[in-house]
């Protein structure tokens, strides 16, 4: 015997998944990926090339809701990548604070394209320039309002580029040996 339906109820009607051709399960993973992304900030993976034409990748973390906010751009150091947990804490805690965040692999680092030990002082400069040239091409930024943030070898190209481009209004290091620096860093 079929119990009783609720008044108003049409007898047909028997569950929401009649009506889909595929109500699979969603997967705890897939549930709990897709709340993290609605809950968070935009996170936007990007590409942009270099001087020698070398894909360089980059993460953009944009606050909700802040119309066109500073940006800091992040350098790490030899041998890690945009995905530094401490890099990624710091970002995090900036976009929170309704300042976007611009993390990129340096050449032969994380999914750049090149070799590890093309990565000199000075790739790893021009690599920050063409971050910087496409990050104040970004109309969801400031290009106005870019700050830096360099750690070990990374700030030393970040103090290096602050000295010498007008575009970075905030400087910030962290773990930076001081080598041939001061020059540089008296014209901050």
């Amino acid at each position: 015997a079929m119990a009783a339906l609720p008044e108003g109820s049409e007898p047909w009607f028997m569950a929401v998944g009649q009506f889909y051709r595929d109500f699979s399960p969603t997967e705890d993973d897939e549930v709990e990926r897709i709340l993290r992304e609605a809950s968070r900030d935009i996170h936007r993976e990007v590409t942009f090339r270099n001087s020698r034409g070398r894909r360089l990748a980059g993460t953009l973390l944009l606050p909700r809701d802040v119309e066109r906010p500073p940006v800091v751009l992040f350098a790490h150091g030899f041998n890690s990548s945009r995905r530094s947990s401490r890099n990624l804490m710091i970002a995090e805690r900036l976009v929170a604070s309704g300042i976007a965040a611009f993390l990129i692999d340096f050449t032969g680092h994380g999914d750049s394209e090149g070799d590890i030990r093309d990565a000199t002082v000075e790739q790893m400069a021009d690599d920050l320039r063409s971050a910087i040239d496409y990050i104040s091409t970004e109309a969801a930024v400031d290009a106005e309002r870019i700050g830096l943030s360099g750690s070990s070898s990374g700030g030393i190209v970040s103090t290096r580029e602050a000295a010498g481009d007008e575009r970075v209004r905030v400087l910030v290091l962290r773990s930076v040996p001081a080598e041939d620096l001061f020059e540089a860093a008296a014209r901050i």
